[in-house]
This record gives C-alpha cells, structure tokens and sequence, in this order.
C-alpha cells in the first residue's frame, strides 16, 4: 500500500475515533456507512485502496451530535458544516485535523477549510412512492448543483470543460443569493418525510444518488464489528444495506478500478502526531507535503 494513503487513513481513524467518543459519552446513536462499511466487512478496516471515511446518523442523532460538538470537539479537530465554514458547499458535516491539508479535484478552487477529514450524514425517512423519490432527487440535484457553484467548487472531472464553466458562470450570477438560503432549502427537501413513519432511511447526501437506502430498523439496535483493531458500531445485517449499494459487495473489483475517488491535487500533514498507532507502526510514513502544481487557495 502507499505509504502516504495509509498516513490518511490512520489520521481519518482518529477523527472516527474522536466521533465514537463524543457518541458513546452523549448516548447518539452512529453507525459505519458506505465503503468504510464495506471495508469493516471485507477487509476489516479501511479498503486497502480507499482514501476516506464515511459515518451515519439518524438526522435526530446528527443534529445532537452537531450541537455537542460545538464544545465536546477535541480542539485540534474543527467541526465543518454550512455554519461553521462560509465558504462550505455542502449539507452534511466534516470533522477535520487542523493544520492539515487535502485538496481535492473538487475543491482546488473553493476557500473552505482544507483538512484531512472524515464525512458525518445525515438519514432522513425515504418516501415509499417512487413518483415522491424521483420528485426528491431531481429538486436536491438542482439545488446542490446550485449551491456547489455558489460556493466555487469545481466538476470531480476535471476534464469536463462545459460543466465546468456552467459552474463558473454559476458562481457569478449566484452572488447576491445568500447561501443559507440554498442550504435551507436542501434541509427543507431532505427532511420532508421525518415526520412520518416510512420503511426505509436514505443518505440524501451521499454520492450514491438514490441508492443508499436501508430498512429503518437496521438502526434501532446496531451491530458492531472490529474497523482496524477498534470496535464501532454497523447497521444490523449490513448486508442489506451494501447490496443495494455495491450488489455482489464481497467481490474484489478488477485491479484497474480500485483507486481512491477524491482526486488528491494537495496532501500536507503538518505538525500532526498519529495518536492511534506507536511509533514503531508509523516510523516509515512520509511526513512531507505533497502537491501536484495546481494554484490552491489557502
């Protein structure tokens, strides 16, 4: 494995670590999502080739665990959400390492906190009537595509010149809209059926567009299992959850797919010390920065 991935990896498991402290301390329920879950089942921990690390809430859980974090967050982290960074595109959370660095294809030209992070989401009650969910996904994408261009993001395709100047464009007819008002309105859309009882709950944050669906009782009493040599909780048969994301999940992709999907323009580790492995475990990591050329904002 590359020495500087595995870096990542092991300053995201802190910052999962620092989550599982503030949940179990506060009684909020959280649970492993996306391909850390799938790492957790497979490989047991991080997929080898992954670069990120992706934990769930019920929305009750996330909006408790936003507000505990405002004085539980280890100072050496920072809390990232829409209200916390201006220049934020998005409406989940980030906790990130302060004096760190990852600069993704994404965000090379975005002014929001550049940390080594781990993603938090929030899950919302999915409507049963594929009408209501088609309806859903089609107002959230223009929303978010809305609010990412605001906020001066770039395509994950770098090559993808056309979308590219749309969002510029975007960016500059956007101005006098304030983004709270973006940001509101995704909540509002998100939320709509929280207040009643539906089979399943969605990440509608997520990148796996309306896919990332799991029956509500899969979070009631969560499973646990061992994510590299801790324990943390999983939705109840994960199984059913990662087949709808992944189908055939405990099949290896062929070698020429598994790469890391953020597109890594800039990683700087700072002055960060690993708390979660000895010295003997890290000693060969590179500590150096590492950038590719492109101009970043600070």
């Amino acid at each position: 494995m590359d020495l500087e991935l595995r870096k990542i990896q092991l300053c995201q498991l802190d910052l999962a670590l620092e989550v599982k402290r503030i949940c179990e301390k506060n009684n909020i329920n959280y649970f492993l999502i996306g391909g850390t879950l799938l790492g957790a089942i497979r490989h047991g921990g991080f997929i080898p080739w992954d670069d990120d690390l992706d934990i769930g809430m019920i929305r009750s859980d996330y909006e408790k665990f936003i507000e505990i974090c405002k004085t539980q967050l280890d100072e050496k982290f920072f809390l990232q959400t829409a209200e916390t960074d201006k220049e934020f595109g998005f409406g989940f959370a980030k906790i990130k390492i302060k004096g760190t660095k990852f600069v993704e294809e994404i965000t090379k030209n975005n002014s929001s906190h550049k940390g080594i992070f781990i993603d938090i989401f929030p899950f919302d009650n999915m409507p049963e009537d594929y009408v209501k969910q088609k309806k859903q996904a089609k107002n959230l994408r223009i929303i978010k595509f809305l609010l990412l261009s605001k906020c001066n993001y770039s395509s994950w395709d770098k090559n993808n010149k056309t979308k590219n100047i749309i969002m510029k464009a975007l960016n500059y007819l956007l101005k006098p809209i304030n983004k709270g008002l973006l940001v509101s309105k995704i909540e509002k859309i998100e939320k709509k059926y929280n207040k009643y009882k539906t089979k399943n709950i969605i990440n509608l944050e997520g990148s796996y567009n309306y896919k990332e669906f799991m029956p509500s009782n899969c979070v009631i009493k969560p499973n646990f299992t061992k994510f590299e040599g801790y324990e943390f909780k999983i939705p109840d048969r994960p199984e059913v959850y990662l087949e709808n994301l992944y189908n055939d999940f405990m099949k290896l992709p062929p070698i020429e797919k598994r790469g890391n999907r953020h597109g890594i323009v800039c990683i700087d580790f700072g002055l960060y010390k690993i708390r979660n492995r000895n010295k003997e475990d890290i000693k060969n990591l590179s500590f150096e920065p590492s950038c590719i050329g492109e101009k970043i904002n600070e």
